[in-house]
């Protein structure tokens, strides 16, 4: 995620520098040279607007990626070129001829529209998940269940089991559709293994207590595992796998 917030950003700040040539109409061709050779009063403002932008986007971006909350993260950081472009095009507008600042709102918005789209890609819930999974026309005959524990001892255990009752299927599908997933990059962790079999196909998925692998992307799991919890409450009889 945090690579992708990057490469939007990296795309941003470099139309920022391209359009930002674009040379305005009046006196003075950007905030800059207004800031160097005016004698308006108003010199102060704009460099303090500067400064303490500056400071609101670093606190801002600090408090993004040290918060472990994503919905939170999320909207900071889409408020973060608001944050930067929004004033900036209100005093190019008050202090430069021309439409200057209506180069700054588009890039404003359209970043800002960016950064949300790629959140809502990469955010999903469980359900969604499996229902773009599974064709909506298939039936879930059964579900294979393994699971790896380990101890000193005697070392990795696999055990299986095979669920083909409807409501423990159902249980399975569906009590936690509401489980949120973000798409990463990382390799998951692989303490389960769900094989989902319907009269079509076979599908696979691997999971852990924090992530998830499906339909070849891996997802964190915010908060806890309800996929897990479903397991844990059935109580189920597993038996050791043979080779």
């Amino acid at each position: 995620m945090t690579l992708g917030i990057l490469f939007l950003f990296i795309i941003i700040m470099t139309a920022d520098h391209l359009l930002g040539r674009l040379k305005a109409k009046g006196e003075y061709d950007d905030l800059w040279e207004f800031e160097d050779y005016s004698n308006s009063k108003f010199v102060p403002l704009v460099k303090w607007e500067r400064r303490i932008g500056t400071v609101v986007l670093i606190v801002l971006t600090v408090i993004a990626y040290t918060s472990n909350n994503f919905h939170l993260e999320k909207w900071l950081i889409i408020f973060l070129p608001i944050i930067y472009f929004g004033p900036r095009s209100l005093l190019e507008w008050k202090f430069l001829e021309g439409k200057k600042h209506l180069v700054s709102l588009s890039i404003m918005a359209i970043s800002a529209l960016g950064l949300l789209f790629y959140f809502q890609w990469i955010h999903t819930t469980y359900g969604d998940a499996i229902e773009k999974l599974i064709d909506e026309g298939e039936q879930v005959v059964e579900i294979k269940l393994e699971r790896t524990t380990y101890n000193d001892e005697e070392g990795y255990i696999r055990r299986m089991f095979n669920v083909t009752d409807e409501t423990m299927i159902n249980n399975l599908l569906e009590t936690p559709a509401a489980m949120e997933l973000v798409s990463v990059r990382n390799s998951p962790g692989i303490t389960y293994i769900m094989d989902i079999i319907t009269d079509q196909g076979r599908y696979h998925l691997t999971f852990s207590e924090y992530d998830m692998r499906m339909a070849g992307r891996t997802f964190v799991i915010l908060e806890e595992n309800k996929l897990i919890n479903v397991i844990e409450n059935m109580e189920l009889d597993w038996q050791e796998r043979e080779y």
